[in-house]
């Protein structure tokens, strides 16, 4: 019984009591149209009202009810009209199939590579291809392709590995000599009846040292200086460059400080350093301190060389220039001089460069009171106050000259005598001078009547 207007609530049972599993189960209640249904709760499935005409259909659609078990659907009515509510439910469900299971067999491959992912420039290596079935059936004709990219080569090179039993292996090894650095990818497929293909792209990089040698030093220098050149030996590779030697060969005008350098070894007329090993971006200091000893351009030549066939060169030149360097010094008596007698001065004139200073002029001069009455080391003219001496032809370096020039006081008191060098041939003015003490003999030996007049 059911009230007109007010809920009644239904469940529709579907138990399977069978010993199989009910698949795609179709319940289907059917009702007048006037019979509102405001709720259906399935315990599984889904739940769809259709409408036909005076009648509707609940349909519950089940998947699978598995055996023994079952499933619920609950439904609330409203009646809308006073009459006797037929509640028809029908089921159907899809018939057991007869089956037979084919098992199939599916041949996979599958590549594995094993060996160095970085590889030095030029040196071979050899890789380990395994070519692997990993499913369930036997791999027939199987060939391997390998394609390096980017090495110019256009065909891949194949060989073929027969039949592969599933679950089994074929290993092929392969040499690698790279001839190009950065990275290298190699394209690798293998292929067998049946349109079974695998593919795989391994990625090699390829690192090579390198060498670069700077040489840094004088560009001008003269005779008889210190100085020093600076060797630089750089790596600007992506490997370290091992067993590097370095060799410098020096001009005759260079003499070099064996005893301010280290780790160097004279060998025969060069010197040479060894390096162990320079890693990527790294750099090594050799300072070279020198002597120059002769005129002319100086080539200063540095080669270095390192496993792999590595090589590099460097070279400074230097102009190297010998100059005059004339120094000029008197002297004069060392101590007061009676006037009336002579007084011996000295022109001392000393080369200190390595070129020879040519066409040199000297000149004596001396102040009012004092004559020079001769002079020696060169022919000199004397006139009053003055000598010139006649223009020296050559002065070699580390040579020195002596002029020397006698000179009376007329009179007591403080004398300069002053010389003055000139050389136009190397641009060298120079001069020096000298203070003497003259004084009367004849107050000298008469203390008293001295000291009375000096008061």
């Amino acid at each position: 019984e059911i009230t007109l207007g007010k809920p009644g609530l239904y469940e529709v049972l579907v138990r399977n009591i069978g010993r199989g599993p009910g698949n795609q189960v179709r319940v289907s209640v059917a009702l007048p149209s006037w019979a509102e249904v405001v709720e259906q709760v399935p315990t599984t499935g889904t739940v769809e009202i259709i409408s036909n005409g005076p009648k509707q259909d609940v349909v519950w659609m089940i998947q699978q009810i598995d055996p023994q078990k079952e499933e619920r659907l609950r439904m609330k009515l409203i009646p809308r009209e006073s009459q006797p509510i037929e509640l028809a439910v029908q089921y159907t469900l899809l018939a057991p199939v007869n089956e037979t299971k084919i098992e199939v067999r599916e041949p996979k491959l599958a590549i594995r590579v094993d060996g160095p992912e970085q590889v030095l420039f030029g040196r071979a290596e050899v890789y380990r291809l395994e070519v692997v079935n990993t499913g369930t059936g036997e791999a027939d004709n199987v060939v391997l392709s390998l394609l390096p990219v980017g090495t110019g080569q256009k065909a891949p090179a194949k060989q073929n590995l027969g039949s592969i039993p599933a679950g089994e292996k074929r290993v092929v090894e392969v040499e690698l000599l790279p001839r190009q650095t950065g990275a290298l990818q190699i394209q690798m497929e293998v292929t067998a009846d049946g349109g079974i293909r695998s593919q795989l792209e391994h990625v090699v990089t390829v690192v090579r040292p390198a060498l670069v040698v700077v040489v840094e030093g004088p560009a001008f220098q003269f005779v008889n200086q210190d100085d020093r050149y600076q060797i630089v030996v750089r790596n600007p590779g992506t490997a370290p460059a091992e067993n590097i030697r370095i060799q410098v060969t020096c001009p005759e005008s260079v003499e070099p400080d064996l005893t301010a350098m280290k780790g160097v070894k004279p060998v025969g007329g060069s010197l040479e350093w060894s390096i162990a090993s320079l890693p990527p971006g790294g750099e090594d200091v050799i300072e070279i301190p020198c002597h120059f000893v002769g005129m002319g351009d100086a080539r200063l030549v540095v080669q270095a060389t390192a496993e792999g066939n590595l090589a590099a060169q460097g070279e400074c030149l230097t102009q190297i220039q010998a100059v005059a360097d004339l120094a000029l010094r008197v002297e004069d008596p060392p101590r007061p001089v009676p006037v009336g007698r002579d007084g011996l001065y000295q022109i001392i004139v000393e080369n200190r460069g390595s070129k020879a200073a040519t066409d040199v002029h000297v000149v004596g001069f001396f102040s009012e009171g004092i004559e020079p009455v001769a002079a020696r080391g060169v022919p000199s003219k004397i006139v009053p106050g003055q000598v010139v001496f006649e223009p020296i032809s050559k002065i070699g370096p580390g040579e020195k000259i002596v002029l020397e020039i006698q000179a009376r006081a007329q009179k007591p008191g403080n004398h300069v005598f002053r010389a003055e060098l000139r050389c136009p041939s190397s641009d060298i003015r120079l001069a020096a001078e000298e203070t003497t003490r003259y004084y009367d003999a004849m107050i000298a030996e008469k203390p008293s009547d001295s000291a009375s007049r000096l008061r």
